[in-house]
């Protein structure tokens, strides 16, 4: 019984033997695994850290890239805003120049016309003071040649001698039309006397 019993027990010890190491190698392949796996954890775990802090940096660097060029094309378009303004100014002051000069040049305009207007006035007044004075110095040598046709009667029906021989009479002088001067530019005497005539010629 006893040999049975130590049979039993010994098969048992080396079952339990034999189920130990395989327990053992299970558990040192585990742990084995385990420490790859915890290092291989670790290692993964830097390098996802190092990606991230790489990929955070970039980050950073594009936004700070991104800034300065913001920054950059908010200076250019102040820039440009100032060069419009000063553009647009400058547009303004020629056009007010030009506007200016353009007044300028209607009013020498309308100077000058009004300057060659008040010559030919001026002209068409000479012109009629001209003519005028021509027209007073026409009259006035006409009244002189009536004057002197006035002044100077005809001589041949002037005097009509007598028949007795008396001296001859001389007819009253002729009235001058201070209207205008004589027909036919001779001054015309009245008609001899009927009783003188007859006279002279008995």
């Amino acid at each position: 019984m006893v040999s049975n019993d130590i049979g039993i027990l010994r098969c048992r010890i080396e079952q339990a033997s034999w189920d130990y190491n395989a327990a053992r190698k299970r558990y040192e392949k585990a742990e084995a695994e385990y420490v790859a796996s915890k290092m291989d954890l670790h290692r993964k775990t830097d390098t996802k850290e190092q990606l991230t802090e790489h990929l955070c940096a970039i980050i950073q660097q594009n936004e700070l890239r991104k800034a300065e060029r913001l920054e950059e094309l908010m200076l250019q378009l102040q820039t440009s805003e100032e060069e419009l303004d000063a553009a647009r100014r400058l547009v303004e002051q020629e056009e007010q120049q030009d506007a200016a000069r353009r007044l300028v040049e209607q009013q020498e305009q309308q100077d000058t016309v009004r300057r060659l207007v008040e010559q030919e006035e001026q002209e068409k007044e000479n012109k009629k003071a001209v003519s005028k004075s021509d027209e007073e110095k026409l009259e006035a040598e006409q009244k002189g040649e009536e004057a002197e046709l006035c002044s100077d009667p005809d001589p041949e029906s002037a005097v009509v001698p007598g028949s007795d021989g008396t001296p001859p009479r001389t007819p009253p002088p002729v009235p001058c039309d201070p209207a205008g001067p004589p027909r036919d530019g001779v001054a015309l005497g009245p008609p001899p006397q009927s009783g003188a005539v007859g006279a002279g010629l008995s």
